[in-house]
């Protein structure tokens, strides 16, 4: 992940995630890549400029990315995207309308907008202050959105969190953290992670109608911990570490950091899993990004070393976020269709654009 401190170690996560090859064979059997710096709840760790480095390059390196519904009405970065392109197309209703954006809707047939208020009416929270907007406009777009299931998501997060979190030695994050933070995150959370996720499953099963884990229900879990059972309702993971900050100090904040950093990633990693595409990050690097797709004799199919690199070319040139901004979805579609972006796609493993 970004971050301004310089002193953070790299560290891995377990084996609830997959190796490279791993990825790299998901993202062969299916090319869509989940656009992680769109989920509302991360966008504490997500501002806008990271938001945008990932939006704009993914969709000039990626075959396909994916989007699901709730991340279209939490996303700050997607509201802020849109409102810079007034009438005319955003890159992401130019990639909802030519395909190279798959929407992934709860329910078959039903529109952004309705689905909009039936989430609302279940306690989803974290929606942006523009959500309504946001689904009547793209609700204007012509697309085909493909179904996926939010409890079985919800009890795939469920697994991986727990087991997670109630591991005796505190685990490995493949991210950039400060370790000293983390650990003492970890230690003070023994006291009482049992309890916050029992009851935030609980409260997550009444909606669900099955067991699950809503990273809604365990933000107010958090809440009340910090805060007392009569905390007013929080909508979202900033308004938490705002309060934390302001009531309790910046020790709490940095412990709520770390805390929802893991849930975070692990809940787009286990989104990812359910909609059978390829984990992205907000903070891959763009070189990286266009090789997890590319075929799959790029890497030794033996030992996985990369081969001698005069066989390929790795030189990407990319213009300047700040230029991107200025782009309309339209000049993305013609860059997408010419014959250079066409052979780039085809070397990633024969995939259409």
């Amino acid at each position: 992940m970004h971050s301004s401190v310089d002193n953070y170690t790299n560290i891995k996560i377990d084996s609830t995630v997959k190796s490279k090859r791993e990825v790299m064979h998901m993202a062969t059997d299916s090319p869509a890549t989940l656009l992680t710096a769109a989920h509302g709840f991360y966008q504490f760790a997500v501002p806008q400029d990271v938001f945008d480095r990932s939006l704009y390059y993914n969709l000039l390196l990626q075959p396909t990315i994916a989007i699901p519904d709730h991340y279209f009405l939490q996303s700050a970065g997607i509201s802020e995207h849109l409102r810079r392109y007034r009438g005319r197309d955003s890159w992401i209703e130019s990639g909802l309308r030519h395909g190279y954006i798959q929407p992934y809707f709860r329910r078959e047939g039903a529109s952004l907008s309705q689905l909009l208020d039936e989430m609302r009416g279940s306690d989803r929270r974290g929606f942006d202050s523009r959500a309504a907007d946001i689904a009547e406009r793209l609700g204007g777009t012509p697309f085909t959105s493909v179904p996926w299931s939010s409890s079985s998501n919800s009890r795939a997060f469920h697994y991986a969190f727990r087991r997670y979190m109630t591991t005796e030695h505190a685990p490995l994050l493949e991210l950039r953290v400060d370790p000293d933070d983390f650990t003492g995150f970890w230690n003070r959370s023994r006291e009482w992670i049992g309890d916050e996720l029992r009851t935030a499953t609980e409260r997550s099963a009444d909606l669900l109608g099955t067991k699950g884990l809503l990273l809604s229900q365990l933000i107010q879990v958090s809440g009340e911990r910090l805060f007392g059972p009569d905390c007013e309702r929080i909508s979202s993971v900033d308004e938490l570490l705002l309060l934390a900050r302001t009531r309790i100090g910046p020790g709490a904040e940095r412990d709520l950091r770390a805390y929802y950093t893991c849930a975070c990633e692990l809940y787009n990693r286990s989104l990812a899993d359910t909609l059978l595409t390829a984990a992205g990050s907000p903070g891959w690097t763009h070189f990286v990004a266009a090789m997890d797709l590319w075929r799959d004799d790029i890497l030794s199919p033996d030992e996985g070393d990369i081969p001698d690199g005069s066989e390929y070319d790795t030189t990407i040139h990319l213009p300047r976020i700040e230029h991107l901004r200025t782009v309309s979805g339209d000049v993305l579609t013609a860059i997408r269709r010419s014959d250079s972006c066409q052979r780039y796609f085809e070397s990633l493993g024969g995939l259409d654009p």
